[in-house]
């Protein structure tokens, strides 16, 4: 393990992966996915030297290479099925930058490498040892074995132990306590919510003690049989998830580094707030909802018409082509005039506010919140997110504005809109008020996967830590997380277990008390219990074709799969015959 590549540390470096062995997309390739932003590359024993020339031209600009050696076999007679020239090629990239090989196959095949800078043999190329390799190689595994034969120069019991894990693992319940027969009740949950059409397609997930146990997607994009099929890559549009995986999170980072108390007004910084009814309205009070504001403003009316047949976007503020006037894209071929932004903003100054300041969920106080998350950290709040947390944490399809960074064809449309945009709303966010903010806002606007979500908000059940760096102190999470002194549900931000039991519960039951998240009106949910070490994310698109379509909430079904996790932990805790068998 020269140089100490493995773990992988530093994950925002250009990254690519070579599988030798295989023509598609190897199943340890789709497992590097989970951790970071890596390009695919095949090796090619059909290519003409060209080819082969600019193969290594193309991985030569990677700072690291992992390379799987795949499909060998167990013949000495005959190189073990090696690829021909494979080792050739293998010590040309050595020579150029650093490589991680991981060999799926027999030991005896590594006297072919001798040049990699780190060499892992992983025994087997089936899917599961080649998703064991790379969560070894990215630090999710520890590594403890040793070399059972001599294949010079590797000599026999050779072997490097490394014993901590920095990031998630995926493995089977048991290894962490959950019962598979009562996890997989979730597939017959997830096909009734889509046979009943709650929604065309979902994705849930269930981690526990930082192990994956359970990620699957079910459905479609849409309806129609011609649909595509939702996958692990599908991009969900989070809704007011965003109120805490981005909102909460940089207003966390501003706290802890002292540039931000949430004690103090948002008057004190936003300058433009002085002399407002919104001047002296706490922070903290804002983030729990108890500030006396109005849920929202439904913006986008005013800038529609009416030309007696039917309500259509206003050619005063929109226009299909971008300009130096219409800017700001609401939708496909929409654009905004970008002065409308000052009258949102004028309107949300301006607005009345309600008499009384006990709980009452708005949506304008984290608008106001991005703009001193932005006023604070001095830069758009995206990037600084996407500089604080996402990128060096590997969170990269967690993201606003998907469609600068994925084609269409990777994320879930949220509604045929026929009341303001008059189109399909695919990659856009669905919220109109943060579309008309330009797709970045406080309240809405974020997308990202299952996978990373629940990444995000495992660092947060680790005390603030991932992947061998700290993002943020336990005493500044453990602020956030408390309930407001004047509520029973909310924290600073994330929504909690209501505890007030005459009121509507929002979690189930068999939550802890100390359970946190948020659940988005396009059909997504996000929770993790610290005491339990359980993280639960479910995502759908329920708003298409029509947000009208409550099903998925009448039919509690995002509840109902929360409440099946702590099933799966409850059966094999206290089964006497599941306990017995250990």
């Amino acid at each position: 393990n020269n140089d100490q590549l493995v773990p992988v540390a530093n994950i925002e470096k250009k990254i690519a992966t070579l599988s030798i062995g295989s023509d598609g997309k190897a199943p340890f390739q789709t497992q590097v996915d989970a951790y970071c932003k890596a390009k695919h590359f095949n090796y090619s024993t059909a290519g003409n030297p060209e080819e082969q020339k600019n193969l290594l031209s193309d991985l030569d600009a990677m700072d690291l290479v992992i390379v799987g050696v795949t499909a060998l076999n167990n013949s000495n007679k005959d190189n073990f099925k090696l690829a021909k020239g494979a080792a050739e090629f293998v010590a040309k990239l050595s020579d150029l930058t650093k490589v991680i090989l991981i060999v799926y196959g027999n030991p005896y095949s590594l006297s072919n490498f001798i040049k990699p800078n780190s060499v892992l043999c992983a025994y087997n190329d089936d899917a599961l040892s080649q998703s064991l390799g790379i969560q070894a190689v990215f630090g999710g595994l520890p590594i403890l074995g040793k070399l059972p034969v001599t294949a010079l120069p590797y000599p026999f019991e050779s072997g490097i132990n490394i014993t901590t894990t920095t990031r998630i693992s995926f493995g089977e319940p048991e290894s962490v306590g959950m019962d598979s027969e009562t996890l997989n009740r979730l597939d017959e949950l997830a096909n009734d919510l889509i046979k009943k059409q709650a929604s065309p397609g979902c994705e849930l997930l269930v981690m526990k003690d930082g192990k994956v146990v359970y990620s699957k997607q079910f459905g479609k994009y849409t309806y129609s049989n011609k649909s595509q099929a939702v996958n692990e890559s599908t991009l969900y549009d989070l809704a007011s998830v965003t109120k805490v995986a981005a909102t909460t999170m940089g207003i966390m980072k501003l706290y802890e580094n002292r540039k931000l108390d949430v004690y103090k007004y948002l008057g004190t910084y936003l300058p433009e707030l002085r002399g407002s009814n919104k001047e002296f309205m706490a922070i903290r009070d804002v983030m729990a909802h108890r500030a006396g504001l109005f849920p929202w403003i439904p913006f986008y009316k005013e800038t529609l018409v009416n030309d007696g047949n039917r309500t259509r976007p206003s050619s005063y503020f929109y226009n299909s082509k971008k300009s130096d006037v219409f800017n700001i894209k609401v939708a496909s071929r929409m654009y905004m005039r970008g002065d409308y932004v000052n009258s949102i903003w004028d309107q949300i100054i301006t607005g009345q506010n309600l008499q009384s300041t006990d709980y009452r969920y708005s949506d304008l106080g984290f608008i106001m919140l991005r703009k001193v998350v932005e006023e604070v950290s001095g830069m758009p709040m995206n990037k600084f997110l996407d500089d604080t947390y996402y990128r060096p944490m590997g969170l990269y399809t967690m993201t606003f504005k998907p469609l600068e960074k994925f084609p269409l064809s990777q994320i879930a449309p949220t509604e045929d809109d026929r009341y303001f945009r008059q189109q399909v709303l695919q990659g856009d966010v669905h919220d109109m008020a943060a579309a008309m903010l330009g797709g970045v806002s406080g309240h809405a606007g974020l997308f990202s996967n299952s996978i990373h979500l629940a990444t995000l908000m495992q660092m947060l059940i680790n005390g603030g830590t991932y992947g061998g760096l700290n993002y943020l102190k336990p005493e500044t999470i453990k602020v956030f997380t408390t309930r407001h002194p004047g509520g029973t549900r909310r924290g600073l931000g994330f929504d909690m277990p209501q505890t007030d039991w005459s009121l509507t519960q929002n979690v189930t039951a068999k939550a802890s008390r100390e359970t946190f998240g948020h659940i988005g009106f396009t059909g997504t949910a996000v929770w993790a219990d610290p005491q339990e070490k359980l993280v639960f994310v479910f995502l759908s698109n329920r708003t298409y074709p029509t947000m009208d379509n409550n099903l998925l909430e009448r039919r509690n079904y995002r509840m109902k799969a929360h409440a099946i996790a702590y099933d799966a932990i409850n059966k094999y805790d206290h089964s006497g015959d599941l306990n017995a068998s250990l």
